[in-house]
């Protein structure tokens, strides 16, 4: 079964023909993504349910993590949905991050100390109750353009707080019609797998560029980007911003 899933998962993979020394690798380069750590401390949860929020939020996209823990509508969250908010909020505003390209990186408990208090049983009987104090670690990292382009637009692991915003806008109007054929890759499971048997043929039948397909991605990407903060200084009554 596990022979299976990963040959299910490489099959879904589609590299470059032939390796571009010039162009930038897909992973591992020298960029590889700046990693911030956050850690959160004097956290009253045990250590066994520190570690299942950990393996929750670990290599999803940050508002994706920031969605399931907050799913869960429970008390014992909010530490967790706290330290998850300070590291978008940090990242963005400090480090001048994309919030796209923020993925969990790692996600650690650690532990802590206990605090012993008395309290009273029944029939008059005292006893230690013992409190943790335990820590959480969280290390994002902000996902290069190269990396990010093949995880969405190759593998199609799309976020799905990204393909349900898609969603809502076409629903509600805010878009252009037409844009859903661009937004194809990344709306539903239909769409992508569409998709997905479009780029396993035109790679078979020699028609499909890797490199020149990430160049245009990406640039499209940046235009977006930088559309967005135009607007936004426009609205605030600032200049535009010049593209370098």
């Amino acid at each position: 079964m596990h022979d299976r899933q990963a040959a299910l998962r490489k099959k879904r993979h589609i590299w470059p023909r032939e390796y571009d020394e010039n162009e930038a690798p897909i992973f591992g380069g020298k960029n590889d993504g700046e990693v911030l750590a956050f850690r959160e401390k004097e956290l009253r949860l045990g250590m066994k349910r520190l570690l299942e929020y950990a393996r929750m939020v670990r290599g999803k996209q940050i508002q994706d993590a920031l969605d399931w823990v907050d799913s869960m509508a429970q008390m014992r969250s909010e530490c967790i949905i706290k330290i998850l908010k300070k590291a978008m909020q940090e990242c963005v505003e400090k480090h001048n991050m994309d919030l796209a390209r923020l993925y969990v990186f790692d996600a650690q408990p650690q532990r802590g100390y206990v605090v012993k208090s008395i309290k009273m049983h029944a029939r008059a009987k005292f006893g230690v109750n013992k409190s943790p104090r335990h820590m959480f670690m969280l290390r994002v990292r902000e996902m290069p353009l190269e990396e990010y382009f093949h995880r969405l637009y190759i593998y199609n692991k799309i976020p799905r707080s990204l393909s349900s915003d898609m969603r809502l806008a076409l629903h509600e109007g805010r878009v252009n019609p037409q844009v859903a054929k661009e937004w194809a890759p990344y709306l539903c499971a239909n769409s992508r797998i569409k998709h997905r048997r479009e780029l396993k043929w035109l790679d078979s039948t020699r028609q499909f560029d890797y490199y020149e397909a990430r160049s245009e991605w990406i640039q499209k990407y940046k235009a977006n980007l930088l559309r967005g903060s135009t607007e936004a200084r426009e609205a605030r009554g600032l200049p535009p911003l010049v593209a370098e």
